[in-house]
């Protein structure tokens, strides 16, 4: 009978982090990178993304933390990410990458042209290397299915995709050829992200994986934390006032039915009295 009952609506804005006056974005990169749109996987779909970056710079907030928490992706996708970034820097907005659980290969591509980089001792992180696939099917559609193919192509180049064969000759020259392209930009740009000479990076590459202490002893990033610290590293680059204090705001902005229901919860729009009275009663479970 004693027990004291407090609404969810009150407990989020409890000791609420972050609520100040200065408009800082937090974009948060969780997920698979893969061109497109996000979907709820969760993934990192670079039309996404880059939609939210350029939204933030719109928004005209003084910087921005970038989140990761990738395993990495596609190599255009990243590269998007990546160039978006870069122009938020030019724009004059400081950008500090706060590292998850993961952010290798391109969740560390995404990451790289950050002014400061915090990750925690246990991030897996780098994999700076290239990866590609191809699937042949026709032998197993002739096993199973008696069915055999057979081809007529006017260029050279007409079959460098085909699921038909496997690359062999000229074919698996040119695939290899262009892998060997992407991993020398990868390269490069990692040594140009990070102030690092093109010889020091190609010692820690090779698709090679580090733990979070082990990047920051290479250079990889810059200091061993939370996102709490990678926030007040932020700050700090902003020259902010003694008497402000940081405002965050995460991109993408969710649209799911949980976060309306938060919305809701924390009185940003006004409510009917039968909901309120509904929403009430499920805050006393």
């Amino acid at each position: 009978d004693e027990f004291e009952k407090i609404f969810l609506s009150e407990y989020r804005e409890t000791g609420k982090l972050y609520d100040g006056n200065i408009p800082v974005a937090v974009i948060i990169a969780d997920g698979s990178i893969h061109r497109g749109e996000s979907s709820g996987d969760p993934s990192v779909g670079s039309d996404t993304l880059t939609r939210a970056i350029r939204q933030a710079r719109k928004d005209k907030v003084k910087g921005v933390l970038l989140r990761v928490n990738s395993p990495g992706g596609s190599v255009i996708a990243s590269d998007v990410i990546r160039r978006e970034i870069e122009l938020t820097k030019k724009a004059g907005i400081p950008v500090v990458v706060s590292m998850g659980n993961l952010a290798a290969s391109g969740g560390y591509y995404i990451s790289l042209d950050a002014d400061y980089i915090v990750a925690q001792p246990g991030t897996i992180t780098g994999s700076i290397g290239v990866i590609a696939m191809l699937t042949s099917v026709h032998k197993s559609l002739k096993k199973n299915l008696k069915v055999t193919f057979d081809s007529y192509q006017t260029m050279d180049n007409a079959n460098s995709f085909s699921t038909m064969k496997l690359p062999e000759g000229d074919r698996l020259k040119r695939l290899q050829g262009s892998i060997d392209d992407i991993y020398e930009d990868f390269l490069e740009k990692v040594a140009r992200g990070r102030n690092m000479k093109l010889e020091e990076v190609r010692k820690i590459a090779k698709g090679r994986v580090w733990s979070g202490l082990a990047a920051k002893n290479n250079g990889l990033v810059d200091e061993l934390g939370d996102v709490h610290l990678a926030m007040l590293r932020l700050e700090e680059r902003m020259n902010i006032g003694k008497d402000d204090s940081i405002g965050a705001k995460v991109y993408p902005e969710d649209d799911s039915p949980l976060a309306v229901l938060r919305s809701l919860l924390s009185a940003q729009v006004k409510i009917p009295p039968e909901l309120q009275s509904l929403l009430n009663t499920w805050n006393t479970l």
